[in-house]
């Protein structure tokens, strides 16, 4: 049982501490990150202190705050994806940027590459 405590303690932490990264490396204080997802500042320095650990709630709200779906924020916090969430935005926003011929083209030509 204490194995399954250890594991659970240890994925909180890496949720805790990839929500601390994601909130510096969007330049926001813990009081700026509580305002723009719609939660109280003592919610955010609760989990922060590690005294508890975030709903999925509070997950889904934080995770509108850095502009990912909630499934990627995971990926993030397994220590996946960093990169691979930079490159991911990026090649989004050149897609949208394209006229809407050249995305049907990229599609077409992304649907037989190899797997």
């Amino acid at each position: 049982m204490k194995n399954k405590d250890d594991a659970a303690r240890r994925a909180i932490e890496q949720i805790t501490n990839t929500i601390d990264s994601l909130r510096v490396s969007s330049g926001l204080s813990i009081s700026a990150l509580a305002k723009e997802a719609d939660l109280s500042e003592n919610t955010l320095k609760y989990i922060f202190k590690k005294e508890g650990f975030p709903s999925l709630p509070v997950l889904i709200r934080l995770c509108g705050v850095f502009e990912i779906p909630l499934w990627r924020f995971f990926l993030i916090a397994d220590g996946k994806g960093r990169y691979e969430h930079q490159k991911f935005n990026e090649m989004i926003e050149l897609f949208e940027n394209l006229d809407p011929v050249y995305r049907d083209l990229l599609l077409y030509i992304a649907g037989k590459l190899p797997r």
